[in-house]
């Protein structure tokens, strides 16, 4: 028999000792590691548990989702961050939970989630994602609301007050006609851009008046329209024609489905002076509501909310007195933002997160001359407003907010000037990209966090921009030209 070798002495030793010390692991190390693996459980557990909450919260009411400030208990530190995305119609939610392990390390797990809006994304034609060459933009087409254009074998001048698109349409309401039987709203059917839209309805809000609707708003198959027409006559207003809101099913045309006019001698006391009822200024539809504004009552409420979860059967649920005319009306999460012609509220925000006791939450005195660049366009998104003025020749007629609440802007601009007096009269936001409907022309500008710069060319129209809408990658501006005459004009990247 031979003897060990020193190697095999060695490696036996080796193994040895490597053996004591996996026991020594095992018997003193494993406690500590089951006690650490316990705590990053919980964490995971807790950060996954805000994630969930968040996600059901968001399939009942997507607005409702917000971030949660980081919130100590037992030895956790737990925070959500909501991150809005693509014009509001998703959100990133990042859960995390900060603790300390055993041996007084500081640890972090981070969740995160991705989630939709489909409603939203159905009732938003427009992309959130700009396509092309915005540098470059084309103009596709250019009509005017006359009989040998858009409006074959019909005659009359049709100033437009508002432009608005679905998936394969636009409406176009006209503020005032020629004749008091001539239409108000008309419905084109849109294909590619750039194809010649087809008419496929119109509507008199009012047979007896030459006053038409103010704004309209659209979701999917319904379109809502802000009547301006208002009368004393009970005989008149019997026929709808002085009802604040109208309301069309358009999966055959245009065809009026119900009207609502709002009480006058009792709340929301729609009564103007003359005894006669409150013409609708601005409207604009959100999950099952229109948010209503009126010009100014006389005692009354002019920012009205009216459950439209029934189209066929409209009724008013709260409102706010405000005490001058809400110009437009944009919502965001629990708050609407109004634009009044109050010389000093011209911006107001409204808590809508209980529908039927709506409360005054915010305001904004915009610089400049007194009853002068009053409140004209307002768009909310998450984490920033952009607000429009008519033209003030001392201030500027754009500003940007980052926040929910109107404190000090982040950015403004002044477009007008004496010689040219021009007013915003049209916001649209899209990633990056931001338009801007001043005077008589469409700007194009570029975000950069709080920076804002012009993209291209000023874009010049046939006459004064009333209305910007926008359906896929293109953009639609509605207007009035030198003869008083409505156009339409598209836009697209080249």
């Amino acid at each position: 028999m031979r003897g060990f070798s020193m190697l095999e002495i060695l490696i036996a030793l080796a193994i040895g000792v490597t053996s004591i010390v996996g026991a020594m692991l095992i018997t003193f190390g494993t406690p500590e590691m089951l006690a650490n693996a316990r705590l990053e459980y919980v964490a995971y557990n807790i950060a996954s548990a805000l994630l969930t909450e968040a996600e059901l919260t968001a399939r009942s009411n997507f607005d409702q989702i917000s971030s949660i400030a980081p919130i100590s208990e037992n030895g956790y530190e737990s925070s959500l961050e909501v991150s809005y995305l693509h014009e509001d119609l998703a959100a990133r939610l990042t859960a995390r939970v900060n603790w300390t392990d055993t041996r007084g390390r500081r640890k972090e797990i981070s969740l995160e989630s991705f989630i939709t809006d489909p409603e939203s994304a159905l009732d938003d034609a427009c992309s959130p994602f700009p396509l092309g060459n915005w540098q470059e933009p084309l103009q596709t087409a250019n009509h005017s609301l006359t009989n040998n254009d858009l409006l074959p074998g019909v005659s009359g001048l049709y100033p437009i007050a508002d432009v608005v698109t679905t998936r394969d349409a636009l409406l176009a309401g006209v503020s005032s006609t020629e004749l008091p039987t001539d239409s108000s709203l008309f419905l084109f059917k849109l294909g590619k851009s750039g194809e010649f839209p087809q008419m496929q309805g119109a509507f008199d809000n009012a047979s007896t008046s030459r006053t038409g609707y103010a704004a309209v708003s659209a979701t999917g198959e319904y379109a809502y329209a802000a009547n301006a027409f208002g009368s004393a006559s009970p005989v008149t207003c019997s026929t709808g024609a002085c009802a604040q809101l109208h309301v069309f099913d358009l999966r055959d045309g245009l065809k009026l489905i119900s009207s609502f006019s709002l009480s006058m001698d009792a709340p929301p006391y729609a009564q103007s002076a003359g005894g006669k009822t409150s013409p609708a200024k601005a409207l604009t539809y959100r999950k099952g509501y229109i948010y209503l504004g009126l010009e100014k009552t006389l005692n009354g409420m002019e920012f009205n909310i009216i459950d439209v979860h029934d189209p066929e059967d409209p009724h008013w649920i709260g409102g706010v007195a405000v005490g001058r005319s809400v110009n437009d009306i944009s919502i965001q999460g629990t708050r609407a933002y109004l634009a009044t012609s109050d010389p000093v509220r011209e911006f107001i925000i409204v808590n809508i997160e209980d529908p039927f006791d709506p409360q005054i939450v915010g305001v904004w005195n915009a610089p400049g001359s007194a009853n002068f660049g009053l409140g004209n366009v307002m768009l909310a998104r998450a984490g920033r407003i952009y607000i429009g003025r008519s033209y003030v020749g001392n201030a500027s007629e754009f500003y940007v907010f980052e926040t929910n609440e109107l404190t000090t802007p982040v950015y403004e601009y002044d477009f007008g000037t004496i010689l040219t007096p021009r007013s915003v009269n049209g916001i649209i936001a899209r990633g990056p990209l931001l338009a801007i409907l001043v005077g008589s022309r469409l700007e194009l500008w570029h975000r950069n966090d709080s920076s804002f710069v012009p993209f291209a060319d000023p874009l010049e129209l046939l006459g004064i921009g009333t209305s910007l809408a926008c359906r896929g990658n293109t953009f639609y501006v509605g207007g009035v030209d030198e003869s008083g005459n409505g156009f339409i004009t598209e836009f697209t990247a080249s």
